[in-house]
């Protein structure tokens, strides 16, 4: 049997049999079957991960349409104590037909605005976004024809606040990220800046101690989590026996009661 020849771009030429060809072929067949297959577990694990991150949003932004429930997260974050949930405005961008954004939380109260993400990845383009989703809240408290008038108007101030409950390493406990960190540019003076506040509410955070909506919230994603990641349950069934817990330990009772259905439904 004639000898095979390759080429081998860093040694020349050299010879093989057909037999050590077939086996060569059949290593590299086998390599690219395993990254194949890694790929297509990591795209799997990244979905699942997706379909678990659309859960918890959905259930912060449900969680806290509640007035009385964003009332209780306002006084956890200013050690206040506001108890007419009447004094406060929502302004939560729902993407209606004139807008561009949607954001989870937002409401005014005694003329500061408060805007809220929770984020279940690291994402450091929070600045950015949240200049997005107070430019449509503006809009809606302030016309165009109301910019041109002779005297000054008086605006609300904002705080801009991220609550981060992923897995990957990003926050500590707390930090603040600022729109000036983006620009392509260091500057020493930025003629616009825009700060958000990003609180890590994994673990024993603080503010969990103070805001009892919260602290359940957090109990509901930490059961979700481990039935994903350590029982290796789909999300949908995750999220179901997760409920059925909290409703068994009485955390989040009324709420799950009323929108057990509406979550299940959309995994």
């Amino acid at each position: 049997m004639n000898p095979t020849k390759i080429n081998w771009t860093t040694a020349g030429l050299f010879s093989l049999s057909a037999n050590d060809n077939i086996l060569i072929n059949n290593n590299i067949s086998m390599c690219v079957d395993i990254s194949l297959l890694n790929k297509r577990r990591i795209s799997m694990a990244e979905k699942k991960d997706n379909v678990s991150a659309k859960f918890k949003d959905n259930v912060f932004c449900m969680l806290y349409a509640d007035k009385a429930n964003l009332l209780d997260l306002y006084n956890a974050l200013n050690n206040s104590s506001y108890k007419n949930v009447d004094d406060l405005q929502v302004t939560t961008l729902n993407g209606g037909s004139y807008m561009k954004y949607k954001n989870d939380a937002s409401f005014l109260l005694s003329m500061n605005l408060y805007m809220f993400e929770q984020q279940s990845s690291k994402n450091p383009n929070m600045p950015l976004r949240f200049l997005h989703y107070v430019s449509d809240v503006m809009r809606q408290i302030f016309s165009n024809s109301t910019l041109h008038r002779r005297s000054m108007l008086k605006i609300p101030v904002p705080h801009f606040i991220t609550f981060y409950n992923g897995k990957e390493k990003w926050i500590e406990k707390e930090e603040i990220i600022k729109l000036s960190d983006m620009f392509e540019e260091y500057t020493d003076n930025p003629e616009m800046e825009l700060k958000v506040r990003v609180i890590n509410i994994n673990g024993d955070a603080d503010i969990l101690n103070k805001c009892k909506t919260l602290r359940d919230y957090m109990t509901f994603v930490e059961k979700t989590r481990y039935k994903t990641d350590v029982e290796d349950k789909d999300v949908k069934t995750a999220v179901t026996e997760a409920i059925d817990e909290c409703v068994e330990e009485n955390i989040l009772v009324d709420f799950f009661e009323k929108h057990s259905l509406q979550i299940k439904s959309q995994g």
